[in-house]
């Protein structure tokens, strides 16, 4: 408000009357949020930032951005020369709500904060963006590997995301004395990277082939974009290329008659990839002949090809078609993806037999008409189906008729 007096040579007059109530406008209101920084290129920084409500800035003129380039001082974003200055430069025009910045240098960290500028002056800075700088892609996690057959091995990895986005990967694969690379055109391995095609941005596996049974395997990995390549991620664990070794500790249980059961302890794996099916061989040795177990319906086969395998994941099999009086012996080979272990050595021999004689009976007398006679159990395979019972009276031979119950002659 304000009031005037007159003042001449006779003196001052009284004041006016006040005038009315004018407000001064008040500078913009600050954003609160910082601008939001993105890669947008292998040299650009996109910067967006929300437009401030009408009622925050009126008499809304534009935007001066301040950037902070690494440890230097705050500098302006020139919005004509889309470049970063020293001295002064033009507002940003107040519909603009992104600008791209250009000319970034790499591994510089970059952060920007907005000014309003209002009819009525300017707003402080809002908070500066989070620091982002252009850099190559960050080292990936180390890969896994897992055996794909005798020759070849299956590399995996955790997509790298990253911007710039990325080019491809590098694949190192070390075989316990060199480090070779994949070639991804042949999937063989070479002796040196250079010139060597990247594995495709939207791959995370790959299969390495022209491998050396008996090796163990282990990968790394490298992500690469238009600024430069990772260094190369630790290596993983490794794939050995290996068949199973033996089964161990052969056990047979005769089941009953024809029939058999054979148990085995699965051989270690020892970094080989798991056994995926078994193979039992069955001997008659004084035939001098080998039969084969078919793993679907137990029976032995002449031939090994017509023979099915039994699954990986049995730790027993039935024998089947087997023959009363003949000693047999069975041995058991293990398969996984890169092929056939050797064989275990051969179980003990066993064969279906007549049970041997029972242990010596025992005779009560019950009454003047009847005796009682108790003998051992016996515990032979297959188990018993009957018993024939024969007393002796003292002058011949009588045969007890069980469904009689009665003495016969014969």
């Amino acid at each position: 408000v304000a009031s005037l007096s007159v003042v001449s040579a006779h003196g001052e007059s009284d004041p006016s009357p006040f005038s009315e109530v004018v407000a001064l406008p008040s500078p913009p209101m600050a954003m609160e949020e910082p601008p939001t920084v993105e890669v947008a290129d292998a040299s650009s920084l996109r910067v967006t930032w929300a437009a401030p409500a009408a009622g925050d800035a009126p008499g809304l003129l534009g935007f001066e951005m301040l950037v902070r380039e690494g440890w230097g001082a705050e500098r302006l974003y020139d919005p004509v020369r889309r470049e970063i200055v020293d001295g002064g430069a033009p507002l940003l025009p107040p519909e603009r709500t992104s600008v791209l910045l250009t000319g970034v240098r790499r591994d510089v960290e970059y952060s920007t904060a907005l000014v309003v500028v209002a009819a009525a002056g300017r707003s402080v800075a809002s908070p500066f963006s989070p620091p982002i700088a252009l850099r190559p892609p960050p080292v990936p996690e180390p890969p896994g590997a897992d055996v794909a057959n005798s020759s070849q091995i299956r590399v995996y990895w955790k997509q790298v995301d990253h911007l710039p986005g990325l080019i491809g990967y590098s694949v190192a694969v070390f075989d316990g004395c060199s480090v070779r690379y994949l070639n991804p055109k042949t999937g063989s391995l070479a002796a040196e990277s250079a010139g060597l095609r990247p594995v495709p941005p939207a791959q995370t596996s790959v299969v390495v082939g022209g491998l050396c049974p008996g090796l163990r395997y282990a990968a790394a990995v490298s992500a690469g974009n238009a600024l430069g390549w990772s260094q190369y991620s630790l290596f993983g664990e490794p794939a050995t290329l290996h068949a199973p070794g033996a089964p161990t500790r052969l056990e047979i249980e005769i089941l009953g008659v024809g029939s058999a059961q054979l148990c085995w302890e699965p051989p270690p794996l020892e970094g080989a990839p798991e056994v995926t099916a078994y193979a039992v061989s069955v001997a008659v040795p004084h035939a001098k002949c080998l039969l084969y177990l078919d793993g679907q319906t137990g029976a032995l086969l002449p031939s090994a090809r017509e023979a099915r395998p039994v699954p990986g994941q049995a730790t027993f099999v039935r024998i089947g078609s087997l023959s009363a009086n003949t000693v047999y012996k069975a041995k058991v080979a293990a398969m996984n993806r890169v092929g056939w272990g050797p064989y275990s050595a051969w179980s003990e021999p066993f064969s279906i037999t007549a049970p041997p004689a029972p242990g010596q009976p025992t005779i009560k007398i019950l009454n003047g008409k009847s005796v009682q006679v108790t003998w051992p159990p016996s515990k032979h395979v297959p188990r018993p189906t009957g018993f024939a019972v024969v007393l002796h009276d003292g002058g011949s031979l009588k045969y007890y008729d069980w469904q009689r119950r009665a003495l016969a002659d014969s």
